[in-house]
């Protein structure tokens, strides 16, 4: 009886065992990530100097792009619709139009017409390895 029992024991510590040590092999075969956005300027005074470059009403679609604000190119600058710039400058019925500033209600004013860049200053990186099935 008693052999029996130690033999048990053996048996199922050793298959704990290896379920154990399969599982924590198994982490190892998970795909790895990691993410990091590549700017085109490296500081603040960067983005501040091509930013001070903007002129409102003058500055074309292709001067914004040699600037680095390049939302097709550049993760952390995106396009904004006619709706995101609504939320941004009109997020309830408290704010009237009459107090936002003249450029941003013409902006209003044309609907669809209307379009903005936004860019967020960020440092992140996209780098996946490994794959769950080989």
């Amino acid at each position: 009886m008693i052999k029996h029992k130690t033999m048990s024991y053996l048996l199922t510590s050793g298959l704990c065992l290896l379920l154990f040590l399969l599982l924590s092999g198994c982490s190892n075969q998970l795909p790895k990530g990691q993410e990091i956005t590549k700017s085109p300027w490296s500081s603040f005074e960067e983005v501040k100097l091509a930013y001070d470059e903007i002129t409102l009403h003058q500055t074309t679609t292709d001067e914004l792009l040699q600037l680095g604000f390049a939302p097709y190119s550049t993760p952390n600058v995106r396009i904004l619709s006619y709706l995101d710039i609504v939320k941004r400058f009109s997020p309830n019925n408290l704010v009237r139009p009459e107090v936002l500033p003249p450029s941003v209600r013409h902006c209003l004013s044309s609907r669809e017409q209307c379009m903005a860049y936004e860019a967020r200053p960020s440092v992140s990186r996209s780098e996946r390895v490994g794959a769950l099935m080989p």
